[in-house]
């Protein structure tokens, strides 16, 4: 795998205290800075995921495609007995 250098600039309270912290826990800037990347990364994936599907929902109610309240709290209800329903859309 091809790996490459991300460089930033910090001021010198937040590095000292960064470095602290690495020390404390024995850990390395890059092994920490490649965890909050990757965090990073995923947690974006996640918000623009749902993004589209919040798109995707607004565009299927403008096209009349909802389900009633009164009829996924009907559903709702049954969650957990022995009845529980299958969802209907």
């Amino acid at each position: 795998m091809k790996t490459d250098v991300i460089r930033t600039r910090i001021d010198d309270d937040l590095k000292k205290s960064f470095d602290s912290i690495m020390h404390q826990k024995g850990l390395t800037a890059s092994k920490v800075l490649r965890n909050f990347i990757v965090d990073y990364v995923e947690r974006e994936n996640v918000s623009q995921r749902r993004d589209q599907e919040t798109v995707e929902a607004l565009e299927q109610a403008k096209l009349g495609s909802v389900v009633d309240g009164d009829v996924v709290m009907s559903w709702l209800k049954t969650w957990g007995t022995d009845g529980e329903k299958k969802p209907s859309l």
